[in-house]
């Protein structure tokens, strides 16, 4: 295999990964997608912060933002309590339907 097709692949992933994870400047009916938290919490709340969905008190400010979580949510991680307490928080304070 070549060189650049091998960097084809990692290219297109970075340019998705920098999509999710810019600030709101992006419109407001985005979809920002996280896999396998694996029950850390502190690293959750860094990329929802990041991404513009939540704010320094871990409210959500991600307006029409669609926030997807795939993977492994307690698979291990010492927070995993945390873990599940804060997605159901932040799915009933964002304008998402609650049949999601």
């Amino acid at each position: 295999m070549r060189r650049e097709e091998l960097f084809k692949p990692a290219l297109a992933m970075a340019l998705a990964a920098t999509f999710f994870v810019l600030p709101s400047a992006i419109a407001d009916d985005r979809i920002v997608a996280v896999g396998d938290i694996h029950g850390s919490f502190e690293g959750l709340v860094s990329i929802l912060q990041r991404a513009g969905l939540v704010d320094d008190d871990i409210r959500w400010v991600g307006g029409r933002a669609t926030f997807v979580q795939t993977g492994d949510i307690c698979d291990r991680g010492a927070d995993v309590r945390k873990v599940l307490d804060l997605l159901p928080k932040l799915q009933g304070s964002s304008n998402a339907p609650n049949n999601v």
